[in-house]
């Protein structure tokens, strides 16, 4: 089995319970791809706090780059989309988007070789290209509710 690389511990939330920064930064991509605003819109979202548990290499230390000891992910569900915000001190605020209907993968990395609790969506993420997308969801109930809630409307989005 692989050593963890995060502890995470995910939430349910209301939108409006998230950041001030980090709801501007979903509501400025949102308007940006034209897609309906957030939080008049969401059906689920979720927040995950990720901790590192790996400690800092020894040329990591030397070079002064030390990484994130924790960031944060903000994943929305609205009807059609799929909305990720991560937030750190370090890295900033990032957020992507799928539409569920281009969604061709939800799923957890086989038990024997996952290295945390996130989910790969598979997708356009902002792009024609499909690529993969790690969203972070901790084991707990909210991060399973979430999870299921995803792949329903994956799969409601594939019929219609």
């Amino acid at each position: 089995m692989s050593q963890r690389l995060y502890n995470r511990s995910s939430r349910t939330i209301a939108v409006a319970d998230v950041p001030p920064d980090v709801l501007a930064a979903i509501e400025a991509h949102a308007a940006e791809r034209l897609l309906d605003p957030i939080t008049e819109t969401a059906v689920a979202c979720v927040a995950t706090l990720s901790k590192s548990l790996r400690k800092p290499g020894l040329f990591a230390r030397l070079g002064g780059r030390m990484p994130e000891a924790e960031h944060q992910t903000f994943a929305v569900l609205i009807p059609t989309t799929l909305v990720v915000a991560t937030a750190g001190d370090q890295r900033g605020i990032t957020v992507l988007s799928t539409r569920l209907a281009d969604v061709d993968l939800v799923g957890q990395t086989d038990p024997a070789y996952a290295v945390d609790s996130s989910i790969h969506v598979r997708g356009r993420w902002g792009g024609p290209d499909v690529g993969s997308y790690v969203v972070a969801l901790g084991d707990d109930p909210a991060g399973q509710a979430f999870h299921a809630a995803l792949r329903t409307a994956v799969a409601a989005a594939k019929r219609s």
